[in-house]
Formats: C-alpha cells, sequence, structure tokens
C-alpha cells in the first residue's frame, strides 16, 4: 500500500500475482451502472497486466471482465442488472503484476 496525495493504491510489482484489492460487498439495485478504476502501469511493462472484474453472491459469479493493457490508465465496465444482486464486489487481480491500481473505484448508476 502506497499512500499518495489522491489516495492509497496498491502497488504490485513486476512479478507479482494475485488480488490487488476486492470489496465492497455491497448490493446493486436493478439498472445500468458503471465501474471504474484507476491503473497506473510501469514502465517497460508489455501485454496484459492486470484483470479488472465485477462479480457478486457468495460464489464470486462473475458479471464482467476487462483485461488491462501495458498503457492503460483508466478501465471501465458497465454492466445492467435485471434486479438487485446482493455481495457485489469489484476486483483487481494480476498473474504477472507491474502496475499500481487506486483503492478508490468510481461507480456511477443509472447511466
Amino acid at each position: 500500500m502506497e499512500s499518495r496525495k489522491d489516495g492509497d493504491w496498491v502497488v504490485m510489482p513486476r512479478g507479482a500475482t494475485g488480488m490487488a484489492f476486492f470489496g465492497p460487498n455491497m448490493p446493486l439495485p436493478a439498472g445500468r451502472h458503471r465501474i471504474g478504476f484507476t491503473i497506473e502501469p510501469q514502465e517497460g511493462v508489455e501485454g496484459v497486466i492486470a484483470i479488472c472484474d465485477v462479480c457478486f453472491g457468495p460464489e464470486g459469479t462473475t458479471l464482467r471482465t476487462r483485461e488491462v493493457t501495458a498503457g492503460m490508465t483508466e478501465v471501465t465496465i458497465e454492466i445492467e442488472l435485471p434486479s438487485i444482486h446482493f455481495g457485489c464486489q469489484f476486483r483487481c487481480y494480476t498473474s504477472t503484476g507491474g502496475f499500481a491500481v487506486k483503492r478508490d473505484i468510481s461507480l456511477v448508476s443509472d447511466i
């Protein structure tokens, strides 16, 4: 974890694997939602550096996934829910590392 003027960032150095962050385990009502992640790739990384997704429920059923490639700084996922979904999480994980991700996602509903 790294504290900066603009908030807390999880740093995943090159070679790091696993979950950078997940949460908040909240309900999302029916409707359209846009979730945004802020990424800072390390210099010189290539290819897919992370996966961001939105999931729900006790089994972590995935609603939508986006690959994060070197050079991306903003990742947006849009979902449309026909009914309320409980236990929603916004996750970022990696098998390669080489980036930092801000621990403050953006959520816009009824887009």
